[in-house]
């Protein structure tokens, strides 16, 4: 007889009814995930400190169905991994087509801080997803011009009707635009 608990670990296994879950048995191809199989991209965007599984920012791997694909072999960290998969489960389920999260941290003096910040995205709008994660990065820093700000409304729109394509080139166009406002900037800061 199965216990409560025995039920919520198994209860979104597999489609049949409780009473044949042991004949059932789980594999991948009834599992109600892989309906959803998209693959997510996940790339560091910024690292904090020396990262002690020393990933890099040219990195990448991918997430598909339940399992990570690493074709490159970076050496994985289990604490920035065990952060992934409700991030990972929004995205497959099309809540959102990109998100950032970070490890938790190696350290707990802030001097020291290790951590790493990762963009996921959706593979099919990776290049969207590259253009916001640097347009945030450097409107941090710099702020918005009107002209990168008015582009970058544009793209919020034209994704938020499904236009992905049209809304990557936009953002491509803000993304410029601030790059070239940060850099008047940093010429303002260096001739004072």
């Amino acid at each position: 007889m199965l216990e409560e608990r025995d039920y919520i670990l198994t209860r979104f296994s597999s489609p049949a009814p409780i009473q044949e879950r042991g004949k059932a048995g789980m594999s991948s191809s009834n599992c109600p995930l892989r309906k959803m199989s998209q693959i997510i991209n996940i790339k560091p965007v910024e690292i904090i400190g020396n990262c002690p599984a020393q990933l890099r920012l040219t990195d990448l791997f991918q997430f598909e169905d339940l399992k990570i694909l690493n074709p490159q072999n970076i050496s994985l960290c289990f604490l920035a991994i065990s952060n992934f998969p409700i991030v990972i489960w929004k995205l497959q389920s099309n809540q959102s087509f990109f998100a950032h999260s970070s490890c938790p941290g190696c350290t707990l003096s802030l001097k020291k801080e290790k951590r790493v910040i990762f963009l996921l995205g959706q593979s099919d709008k990776w290049d969207l997803c590259l253009n916001i994660s640097e347009y945030r990065r450097l409107s941090k820093i710099y702020r918005e011009s009107r002209t990168a700000k008015s582009l970058k409304e544009t793209a919020i729109q034209l994704q938020s009707k499904g236009q992905y394509s049209e809304a990557t080139t936009q953002m491509e166009a803000a993304l410029q635009e601030l790059q070239k406002f940060a850099a008047s900037k940093q010429t303002l800061r260096t001739n004072r």
